[in-house]
């Protein structure tokens, strides 16, 4: 197995290889968004080759963050693929000890590695590969209809029997209705979203350009952002995506959260979106995750997890309190 540097006359063969397993970018539009619009720069792209075939893939993908009034490069590892021919001899391993060696051109010698792998298999190729891992992400969901748990074949009588206590349990989720607080579709104007960041710990970038390429603009995902205004006055806001009858919230950001602003959030991906269900990503926010848990959220398990690298280099601390981590920070 030889890892070698992808070149644009690689690209055909790469997405062949991700649509064969239906995995990461499935299309030239996917491939070219992701790859060559981030507004952070370029991704380093590469190929893994056994017998002179492309057998996987990887990249690089820089992106800022922010501390203390620092910039900060970290360098995200994704979309990394091993064809069954070259699966379960450690050779995942050695590709993520490989990615660690690697900086983009441009980019500064005190920049970190991050990652955020869920399944099995690529996390304890980051544990053996010298990984740390930093946090981990639990989701906490609330259904807002039977279906979902209710949907097996047989039961269509039982779904019918909880409409009514299932409504009545939704409206107490979603709250009163209220002119004071309303939610809006971000229209992709050049707000900055910074200003919602906790000033004491190290963000992800928010700025609208970065908006702009991460949602606006991403042609792979059902992914919005949701302005969550109180008399007129922007008090926050979430990213929300799509998946069949979910709607999974990847960042909530408010100035001064209330259940109030989480209702009407709720109440907007209902009515809007008419998801059967409502996921919480999330890093331990007590304030967040305490109103969440009032309104009838469960807690379901950890599967989001970020791994780092080299955190010293950049000046970093390792306490996951320091940071502000979201899944809007991933590639997912």
């Amino acid at each position: 197995m030889n890892i070698e540097q992808a070149t644009v006359d690689d690209s055909q063969a790469i997405v062949r290889l991700f649509k064969r397993y239906r995995f990461a970018l499935q299309s030239m539009d996917w491939f070219e968004w992701k790859y060559d619009a981030n507004p952070a720069g370029k991704a380093q792209r590469f190929k893994i080759l056994s017998e002179g075939e492309v057998v996987g893939a990887v990249a690089i993908i820089p992106q800022r963050f922010l501390w203390r009034g620092r910039e900060i490069i970290g360098l995200q590892t994704v979309d990394g693929l091993l064809g069954k021919e070259v699966r379960g001899k450690g050779n995942f391993s050695e590709v993520m000890q490989f990615l660690v060696a690697q900086r983009p051109a441009g980019v500064s010698d005190q920049s970190f590695y991050l990652s955020f792998p869920s399944l099995p298999a690529s996390i304890r190729a980051h544990e053996s590969s010298g990984w740390d891992r930093l946090a981990s992400f639990s989701l906490s969901i609330c259904m807002l209809t039977p279906r979902l748990p209710l949907e097996k074949a047989g039961v269509a009588l039982m779904r019918r029997a909880f409409e009514f206590p299932w409504t009545a349990y939704r409206k107490w989720v979603m709250g009163p209705k209220t002119g004071t607080v309303q939610v809006r579709c971000w229209s992709g104007d050049d707000t900055q979203f910074n200003v919602f960041a906790p000033v004491e710990r190290i963000c992800g970038d928010r700025s609208a350009q970065f908006m702009k390429w991460r949602v606006k603009h991403n042609p792979r995902d059902d992914i919005q952002l949701l302005m969550i205004y109180e008399r007129e006055l922007l008090e926050g806001y979430a990213v929300t995506k799509i998946m069949g009858a979910t709607t999974k919230v990847l960042e909530l950001r408010l100035r001064h959260p209330r259940r109030r602003h989480i209702q009407a959030l709720i109440r907007h991906i209902y009515e809007n979106h008419r998801s059967d269900a409502v996921a919480f990503w999330s890093l331990g926010r007590p304030r967040v995750d305490a109103l969440i848990r009032g309104m009838g959220f469960v807690r379901r398990h950890r599967s989001g997890h970020c791994f780092v690298q080299h955190l010293e280099r950049a000046g970093l601390p390792a306490d996951p309190d320091e940071w502000d981590l979201t899944f809007l920070d991933s590639d997912w």
